[in-house]
C-alpha cells in the first residue's frame, strides 16, 4: 500500500511539473512575441500607464501582428488596419467572440460587445446598432454636434483653463442629446460629471493586474466583499450606472408612450424593442447608444485630463 501511494504521488508530482514547466510558455504557431517568464508569461511585462507606448514598441519589433501570455491565456494583438481587416473583418465568424472579464460581467450585467457572436441577443443588439450607425443616421446627428461644438469654442473663449471640463461637458452633452434627447449646459453636477466618474470606474475595474486574477481561478469571485476591494468599486459603478440614465430612460419610456417624442436614438430602439426580440433591460444596454460618435473624443479628453 504505502508503495502504491509514493507510485500515485510521484506521478502526480511529475504531471504537475510537466504542466507547469509548459505554463505561461507561447506554443508553437502563435504569432511571435517578446520572451515569456515560466509560469507568469508576460504579465511582468505588461505596462501599467500608457500601455499603447509599450505595444507600439513591441509592434516595431515583432510586427503588426504578435501575442502575449497572460498565465496560460493567450492574448493576440493587431496593430494595424490590414492586421484588422484581414482577421477580423474577412474571418468575421471565427473572430467576433470576445473574451469578457470577470470584473465587468458582474458590474455590467449585459454587454454587447463580449456577447456570443451567434447569440439571438447579440444579433438584435447589432441590428439596432446598425441602424442607428447608418450613413442616413449619422447626417441627422450633425446638427446635434454642431452645436455642442459651438458651445464649446464659446466656455473655451470663456475659461480657457477650464479647458478640460468643457472638452468632457461636451463629450457627454453629445451623447446625452443622440441617447436621450436631453443635452447638459453645465458639468459640476450633472450627468456629465456622473458618466465620467462611472467611465473611471469601469476602467478601474477593467485595468490589467488591479485585481485578483477572477477569470484564471474562480473560487477568488466568493470572497468576501470586506476582502475584495474589486467588488466595493462594482458596487459604486452600478450604482453610478443608475444614477446617470435611469431617469433618462424613464424619460424616453414615457416620450414614446405619450406620442412625444423627440427624435432621439433611444426612442427609436424602445418603439422597435418587439421587433428587435429584445426585453427591457436589453434596450437599456445596447452598448453604442452612449457611444455616438463619443469614443475618441472620450479618450482624447481622459488623456488630456491626465495631463491638467
Amino acid at each position: 500500500m504505502p508503495s502504491a501511494f509514493v507510485g500515485i504521488l510521484v506521478a502526480t508530482t511529475v504531471f504537475i511539473a510537466f504542466k507547469l514547466r509548459n505554463y505561461g510558455r507561447r506554443e508553437r504557431g502563435l504569432p511571435p512575441g517578446p520572451p515569456t517568464t515560466p509560469i507568469l508569461g508576460n504579465i511582468p511585462q505588461f505596462p501599467r500607464e500608457f500601455p499603447f507606448l509599450q505595444f507600439s514598441q513591441w509592434a516595431a519589433e515583432y510586427g503588426e501582428i504578435y501575442s502575449l501570455k497572460v498565465l496560460d491565456q493567450t492574448m493576440v494583438v493587431l496593430t494595424s488596419g490590414r492586421a484588422v481587416k484581414g482577421i477580423l473583418d474577412k474571418n468575421g465568424l471565427s473572430t467576433s467572440d470576445r473574451f469578457m472579464p470577470y470584473t465587468i460581467l458582474h458590474t455590467e450585467g449585459i454587454y454587447q460587445i463580449f456577447d456570443n457572436a451567434s447569440s439571438h441577443r447579440w444579433k438584435a443588439m447589432r441590428k439596432a446598432t446598425h441602424t442607428l450607425l447608418a450613413p442616413e443616421a449619422l447626417q441627422s446627428y450633425w446638427a446635434v454636434q454642431q452645436t455642442e461644438y459651438l458651445r464649446l469654442l464659446h466656455d473655451v473663449l470663456e475659461s480657457p483653463k477650464e479647458i478640460c471640463t468643457h472638452i468632457k461637458r461636451t463629450t457627454a452633452s453629445v451623447m446625452t442629446t443622440l441617447v436621450y434627447g436631453k443635452s447638459i449646459p453645465r458639468f459640476a453636477g450633472s450627468k456629465a460629471e456622473l458618466y465620467f466618474e462611472g467611465t473611471v470606474c469601469i476602467s478601474e475595474l477593467a485595468a490589467p493586474f488591479d485585481h485578483p486574477p477572477l477569470d484564471f481561478f474562480p473560487i477568488l469571485r466568493h470572497v468576501p466583499e470586506r476582502w475584495a476591494p474589486w467588488k466595493r468599486l462594482s458596487k459604486k459603478a452600478k450604482q453610478i450606472r443608475n444614477a446617470f440614465d435611469q431617469d433618462l430612460f424613464l424619460r424616453c419610456e414615457e416620450a414614446v408612450r405619450s406620442g412625444k417624442r423627440t427624435g432621439c436614438s433611444l426612442e427609436s430602439v424602445i418603439e422597435s424593442q418587439a421587433e428587435l426580440g429584445l426585453n427591457r433591460d436589453e434596450v437599456r444596454r445596447v452598448e453604442p447608444l452612449r457611444d455616438l460618435g463619443t469614443d475618441q473624443l472620450i479618450v482624447s479628453a481622459e488623456q488630456w485630463g491626465a495631463f491638467c
